[in-house]
């Protein structure tokens, strides 16, 4: 229970400061260098996902001060005063002459319509799936529905919704959001279970399952810093590129599983890995530049 809390309290956290990136690159860039910092965001994002494998195996290695696991929580906070010397000193002070609202209708609306679908997902098959899961997965389409209508409606009376319903009727950031779904379901997917199957299937530590991710991380790395100038000109062809590239890379790996069986090894797995770090690597930055510049 401490650690759900925890947990969530964290997110709101994150989903506070987050955004703020986004809106600090659109007031501080002019248009011109906007893309490229873009870019360079949609890098950073891929390359901390990979990142905190590798570092969180270090990290549960050494078992610093005996905390265990612990310790991935706690590493959050030299990042965070690090973040807020350097932030204090480097990035200007803007502010909008707008006031702002908080739209709480909007935020509990939409979170209630999200947890009636999450809910169900990741309570389902372990209850058995009652009655009530079924009940809350048809029931947030109606909840969704609604609130979707009430964030319009603020907006025709001049309120602030929580959601910009105007947005979705540009088609590059609507088919956008979409590609972007596809593409992080199927990579922090990999991610989540590629760690199981290391630690659990094949019995390395946690350290050994990070190094296995290195290869990933290296392969987006050079990828995404490569192609980085050229999201802007030919952002759909590399979108292609890159979610092609993956996928192959994921159905190789697949394929090796299956074929090794219990014979299966962490070096096996390295050059699909390269494959599909390489994919993504072009992909991510790509498609986050192309929906953001499109907002």
């Amino acid at each position: 229970t401490e650690l759900v809390i925890a947990r969530l309290l964290q997110g709101l956290a994150g989903a506070a400061m987050v955004p703020q990136v986004l809106a600090l690159i659109t007031a501080v860039f002019p248009t011109a260098e906007r893309p490229r910092a873009l870019a360079w965001f949609g890098v950073v994002t891929g390359v901390g996902a990979v990142a905190g494998q590798i570092l969180g195996g270090a990290l549960l290695e050494v078992d610093v001060l005996g905390l265990g696991w612990r310790i991935i929580f706690l590493v959050n906070v030299p990042i965070g005063l690090f973040t807020v010397a350097f932030g204090r000193r480097l990035l200007p002070d803007r502010k909008s002459d707008a006031k702002a609202k908080l739209d709480l209708v909007g935020a509990v609306a939409v979170s209630l319509s999200l947890a009636l679908v999450l809910g169900p997902l990741a309570l389902g098959q372990a209850e058995g799936w009652p009655v009530w899961t079924w009940i809350c997965l048809v029931a947030s389409v109606p909840a969704m529905a609604l609130t979707l209508r009430y964030q319009k409606i603020l907006a025709q009376r001049g309120g602030q919704p929580l959601l910009d319903v105007a947005l979705f009727k540009d088609r590059a950031f609507s088919q956008g959001l979409v590609i972007c779904l596809g593409i992080f379901s199927a990579f922090f997917s990999l991610m989540f279970t590629l760690t199981l199957v290391l630690q659990s299937g094949l019995g390395l530590s946690p350290l050994k399952a990070g190094i296995t991710f290195t290869p990933l991380g290296l392969a987006y790395s050079v990828a995404s810093i490569a192609v980085r100038r050229l999201t802007f000109k030919h952002g759909a062809r590399l979108i292609t590129l890159g979610t092609t590239l993956a996928g192959l890379g994921m159905l190789t790996l697949f394929a090796i599983l299956r074929a090794s069986g219990a014979d299966m090894n962490a070096a096996r797995l390295i050059g699909p890995l390269i494959i599909v770090g390489i994919g993504n690597g072009i992909a991510i930055p790509a498609v986050i530049g192309a929906v953001l510049a499109g907002a």
